[in-house]
């Protein structure tokens, strides 16, 4: 099992690598996705920019990218606040930043995948239009049935 992983990933990241997407400046990154060591999740992050896409290695195929923005206005606004940079450490730089209900959510874009990380934190809540560090609090999972049909169409390459 640990040697087909290794293979795969190799394969993968060279592949990706020699993608037109990918250049010097660009940091990829890949993981298996749950239950399964066949369908693989990519992340490239470049400046501003990441995206994501996912392979197959049982139904091989263009890999389609969808394309998000991170507002890094938002980590330099709430550069006061610990938790973002201890966040930013742990994830080696794979974060995005939002705001939730007058909230900072910090999200670790290694782990789920886009609108349902398994990672995120709520780090400060906005005061009189500042944001105020608070005690960080891991959101729970919004993973629900739906995304598992969509995620089983997406392995199976078929429709749901």
């Amino acid at each position: 099992y640990l040697g087909w992983v290794w293979f795969a990933k190799y394969q993968l990241t060279q592949s990706v690598l020699q993608s037109t997407l990918v250049t010097e400046d660009t940091r990829v990154f890949s993981t298996p996705t749950p239950f399964n060591s066949f369908m693989w999740r990519i992340v490239l992050l470049e400046g501003d920019d990441y995206q994501e896409g996912f392979y197959h290695f049982l139904f091989p195929k263009k890999i389609q990218y969808t394309s998000h923005t991170i507002d890094r206005s938002l980590f330099k606004e709430a550069a006061h606040i610990t938790a973002i940079d201890q966040l930013q450490w742990f994830a080696d730089g794979y974060n995005r930043i939002d705001i939730i209900d007058d909230s900072l959510v910090v999200s670790d874009l290694r782990m789920g995948f886009e609108d349902n990380y398994a990672f995120r934190h709520v780090v400060a809540k906005r005061e009189n239009g500042v944001w105020q560090e608070i005690t960080s609090e891991q959101l729970p999972s919004e993973l629900n049935s739906d995304d598992l049909v969509d995620f089983w169409a997406a392995f199976t390459n078929s429709d749901k």
